[in-house]
């Protein structure tokens, strides 16, 4: 059995862990800030090139708590062809070999993707866990004072909420655990439930211009 440890050893090792975690949050801050002047730089590049009319940041990056040495670049933005998805995001991919990135389109993008988009940056926090679709309209439909209105009524979050439940408990909103293509098909043959989720994206769409921009 090795001797214990002096207490002048135990002094030393508490020091090294301490520089340790100190330079390894200096390297986070660097690398984080680093993001931001790519993000700039990606909006710049998406406004100039793709006709993008606006362009959000979103996840570990605007939230900042979450932020780690592997956090990707989540860019949403509104404006673009759906021609020129992939084309802007190859170019934003070669703009910096640190990052990687996600490119979301506001236009088209589910409503679910975009509540959860507005929920982090204009509310500054999301629901999660396996719920989280249904948690997200009940928390849409409830006013913050000073930040937003309701975005949709109680009664229709309710609504939504439970043919949600009843139709797909673990899942979206416009994706049920099958394809896009057939997860629109259903809803389009529902003439009740689409105009009102169709209905939930427009007020969504009306917070975007309240979120300020990656650059």
């Amino acid at each position: 059995m090795p001797p214990p440890l002096t207490a002048e050893q135990i002094a030393t090792f508490g020091a090294t862990m301490r520089r340790r975690a100190a330079d390894d949050a200096r390297r986070l801050r660097e690398r984080r800030d680093a993001a931001w002047g790519v993000a700039r730089e990606a909006a710049d590049l998406l406004r100039a090139r793709y006709g993008a009319t606006r362009v959000l940041v979103f996840g570990s990056l605007a939230d900042g708590a979450h932020f780690s040495a592997h956090s990707d670049i989540d860019l949403a933005a509104r404006g673009l062809a759906p021609s020129d998805h992939y084309a802007a995001l190859g170019r934003l991919s070669a703009l910096s070999p640190d990052f990687e990135f996600d490119l979301v389109d506001l236009d088209t993008c589910p409503a679910e993707l975009l509540g959860a988009i507005l929920a982090e940056r204009i509310d500054g926090s999301m629901p999660s866990g396996a719920n989280w679709h249904q948690e997200l309209l009940q928390q849409m439909s409830a006013e913050l004072p000073g930040v937003r209105p309701a975005v949709i009524s109680r009664a229709l979050a309710a609504e939504l909420a439970a043919a949600l439940h009843y139709a797909c408990p673990s899942l979206s909103l416009f994706g049920c655990g099958h394809s896009p293509e057939d997860a629109m098909a259903r809803f389009e043959s529902d003439d009740v439930l689409l105009p009102k989720a169709r209905h939930l994206k427009r007020r969504l769409n009306r917070l975007v211009s309240s979120v300020k921009e990656a650059a």
